[in-house]
C-alpha cells in the first residue's frame, strides 16, 4: 500500500492497482499494473514503484491536476519505467532517502537510486532590503 495525500493505492493478486479515495472512501480507479500479483508498492513525491511475482518494477507518474477534474482520460497514474529487478519474485520494497530498496526470493537485495523522484526543497532566496 502506497498513502500519498488523500488518496491510497493498493496492490492485488490480480495484478491491478486500485486507487482509493479517501475522503470519500470510494475506488476511483483500478489499472490493470501487471501481469502477475502486485505484491510490493512504495511511493514519493509524484511517483510510486510496483514490484511483481515475475520479478518486474514498474515506475509510475502518479500527477495529476485534481480529484475535481478527474477523468479517466486525465494524466496521472502513467506507467513511465520498467525493468526485471529480480529473477523471481519482488517480495518487498521501501524508500530510504534517494533510494529504492527491493528484497526478491532471488536472495538478493536490490537497491535502485531514485534521487530524479525526489521533489528539491524550494529554496529562499538569500539578500539585504533595505528602507529608502
Amino acid at each position: 500500500m502506497v498513502h500519498i495525500e488523500s488518496l491510497l493505492y493498493t496492490g492485488h493478486i490480480s495484478g491491478t492497482i486500485n486507487l482509493w479515495d479517501l475522503d470519500t472512501m470510494q475506488m476511483i480507479r483500478s489499472v490493470k499494473a501487471h501481469q502477475a500479483d502486485v505484491l510490493s508498492l512504495s511511493g514519493i513525491g509524484g511517483f510510486a514503484f510496483s514490484g511483481s511475482a515475475r520479478g518486474v518494477l514498474k515506475k509510475w507518474d502518479l500527477r495529476y491536476p485534481s480529484l475535481i477534474s478527474y477523468t479517466e482520460e486525465s494524466r496521472g497514474f502513467e506507467c513511465v519505467n520498467q525493468w526485471q529487478a529480480h529473477n523471481g519474485i519482488v517480495l518487498s520494497s521501501t524508500i530510504g532517502g534517494s533510494r529504492l530498496i527491493t528484497g526478491g526470493n532471488d536472495c538478493f537485495v536490490s537497491i535502485w537510486d531514485i534521487s530524479a523522484c525526489i521533489p528539491s526543497e524550494p529554496k529562499e532566496e538569500s539578500g539585504i532590503s533595505t528602507q529608502i
